[in-house]
Protein backbone atom coordinates (compact mmCIF):
# COMPACT_ATOMS: atom_id res chain seq x y z
CA UNK A 1 0.00 0.00 0.00
CA UNK A 2 1.44 3.94 -0.92
CA UNK A 3 1.46 5.90 1.45
CA UNK A 4 -1.09 7.78 0.28
CA UNK A 5 -3.44 4.90 -0.25
CA UNK A 6 -2.46 4.51 3.92
CA UNK A 7 -3.36 7.85 4.42
CA UNK A 8 -6.73 7.78 2.87
CA UNK A 9 -7.77 4.62 5.13
CA UNK A 10 -6.94 6.08 7.88
CA UNK A 11 -9.00 9.19 7.24
CA UNK A 12 -11.74 6.20 6.58
CA UNK A 13 -11.17 4.75 9.62
CA UNK A 14 -11.63 8.58 11.61
CA UNK A 15 -14.80 8.80 10.11
CA UNK A 16 -15.97 5.57 11.29
CA UNK A 17 -16.04 3.58 8.19
CA UNK A 18 -15.70 -0.35 9.46
CA UNK A 19 -12.12 -2.18 8.29
CA UNK A 20 -14.24 -4.36 6.27
CA UNK A 21 -15.54 -1.35 4.17
CA UNK A 22 -11.73 -0.02 3.98
CA UNK A 23 -10.65 -3.08 2.40
CA UNK A 24 -13.34 -3.13 -0.31
CA UNK A 25 -13.32 0.65 -1.22
CA UNK A 26 -9.75 0.86 -1.19
CA UNK A 27 -8.71 -2.33 -2.78
CA UNK A 28 -6.32 -3.18 -0.11
CA UNK A 29 -5.64 -6.60 1.89
CA UNK A 30 -7.06 -7.18 5.57
CA UNK A 31 -3.99 -7.32 6.64
CA UNK A 32 -2.43 -3.67 5.41
CA UNK A 33 -5.50 -2.22 7.08
CA UNK A 34 -4.70 -4.15 10.38
CA UNK A 35 -1.58 -2.68 10.19
CA UNK A 36 -3.45 1.32 10.96
CA UNK A 37 -3.05 1.11 15.02
CA UNK A 38 -5.70 2.63 16.99
CA UNK A 39 -3.32 5.71 18.32
CA UNK A 40 -3.30 6.77 13.95
CA UNK A 41 -6.88 6.89 13.91
CA UNK A 42 -7.47 8.60 17.09
CA UNK A 43 -5.19 11.34 16.33
CA UNK A 44 -6.98 11.78 12.46
CA UNK A 45 -10.11 11.36 13.88
CA UNK A 46 -9.12 14.41 16.56
CA UNK A 47 -7.27 16.43 13.61
CA UNK A 48 -10.64 15.94 11.77
CA UNK A 49 -12.80 17.35 14.37
CA UNK A 50 -10.32 19.83 14.97
CA UNK A 51 -10.84 21.38 11.90
CA UNK A 52 -14.71 20.77 11.94
CA UNK A 53 -15.15 18.04 9.65
CA UNK A 54 -16.12 15.68 12.33
CA UNK A 55 -18.37 16.90 15.43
Amino acid sequence: MTEQTRRECIKALAYGRSRDEVCAVMNVSEEEVNGITEKEITTQRNYLTKMGYIQ
